[in-house]
């Protein structure tokens, strides 16, 4: 799917849910608002490429994981078709910048004249999270559902650190499709709570630093992931 095209689908949709109201009264059984809590695992396959002082690059691969945790707010549309059967539609917001990981730590690199001593220190971070999803669900009785989540989501992910010769402060966009399963549980007849786990494959990402090293990553992300919500 076209960035682009992703990045306007989601800046719109909250206010597709609510307009959805006025255009087809007769499907909105409801609307459901609510706030989410995750703990996340990233497990990233890299590859590094790299310049020597005569120009010649060559590369290393290496696999990273990373483990944080983030919040988001959610906007969702629910159509019930039958008395165990309904049909979310929804978007999912990460408000916050989140810390994925950052790292520091002492290295020598070769350059011209010699060997310099050093520290290489990278912070990655990611911003501006959203996810589309369609959630079918099944009531297994009056405040019990299980559920079953796809969607698609995109990022920002901004790298920002330096080494011995080069700085990098770069943010680039990545996405991918998200599936996942969930059971949700009734509070009341107005609140209701879930907990879900979630995955996510996201495309390559990749950096260039002022050195001209370039270190491309395919992350994919599991999440749990618990949410309170109230229906209006």
């Amino acid at each position: 799917m076209n960035k682009i095209i992703m990045n306007k689908l989601i800046k719109k949709s909250a206010a597709t849910l609510f307009l959805a109201s006025l255009a087809m009264p007769a499907f909105a059984d409801n609307y459901n608002v609510g706030v989410s809590g995750a703990w996340a695992y990233l497990d990233a396959d890299g590859k590094q490429t790299l310049k020597n002082d005569a120009g010649t690059g060559f590369s290393k691969t290496a696999t990273e994981q990373a483990n944080f945790g983030f919040a988001s707010i959610f906007l969702e549309y629910s159509k019930t078709y039958s008395p165990t059967t309904e049909l979310v539609f929804g978007l999912d917001y990460v408000p916050f910048k989140g810390e994925i990981d950052a790292r520091s730590k002492s290295d020598s690199e070769s350059i011209t004249g010699g060997t310099t001593t050093g520290t290489n220190s990278i912070k990655v971070e990611l911003k501006n999270h959203a996810t589309l999803y369609v959630q079918p669900t099944y009531k297994i009785d009056n405040d019990t559902a299980w559920f079953l989540k796809l969607g698609y989501a995109q990022a920002d992910v901004q790298a920002s650190g330096a080494s011995i010769a080069s700085t990098i402060n770069k943010k680039e966009t990545m996405s991918g499709p998200i599936a996942g399963l969930g059971v949700q549980k009734n509070i009341n007849k107005d609140f209701f709570v879930r907990f879900e786990a979630n995955y996510t494959d996201y495309d390559t990402v990749s950096f260039t630093n002022t050195g001209g090293a370039t270190v491309s990553a395919e992350p994919t992300m599991y999440s749990a992931k618990i949410s309170l919500a109230k229906r209006f």
